[in-house]
């Protein structure tokens, strides 16, 4: 099982400020996948954007299957040495790290958007297999089984 990294806290001041105004000042190319992805409109894929976790600023992260999303702009032309440093160490914490270049999401959206839904799809935790007792509505509960009609007890 891979470990699940806290996104949420012990983050400096100025990383989650930094955060933030990346959010209100996004790269067209980011805004048109975040179009895609806000609202939870990839699948049901729940994507945080700009999202602080281990020291970095990620372009945007889905926890329910530790998947990272990055959109390189001509900048990362550049950065390759650390980009890759930095892609080893998330890699390091259970994530899986996805890299497109602005081109691609200008290009190709649709297919991009395919290729992140197969890569979250890998790494999505599956449900428990049904067994003769478990309840029948398939709606997944907290506490390993479902919850249906008659199932409380009481």
């Amino acid at each position: 099982m891979r470990n699940r990294l806290s996104v949420t806290r012990g983050h400096s001041r100025a990383k989650r400020e930094g955060a933030a105004n990346l959010r209100h000042s996004m790269a067209p190319a980011e805004s048109r996948l975040w179009q895609k992805f806000k609202s939870n409109r990839l699948n049901g894929l729940h994507f945080r954007r700009q999202q602080v976790a281990a020291g970095f600023i990620l372009d945007f992260y889905c926890h329910s299957c530790s998947l990272v999303v990055e959109v390189d702009g001509d900048g990362h032309t550049y950065r390759r040495h650390y980009d890759s440093e930095r892609d080893q160490i998330l890699a390091q914490l259970g994530m899986k790290v996805l890299r497109f270049s602005n081109d691609q999401i200008r290009g190709d959206l649709g297919e991009v958007t395919k290729e992140i839904w197969r890569a979250a799809q890998a790494d999505l935790p599956r449900p428990a297999a049904r067994t003769a007792d478990s309840p029948r509505s398939g709606h997944p509960s907290p506490w390993g089984g479902a919850i249906g009609k008659g199932d409380r007890n009481g």
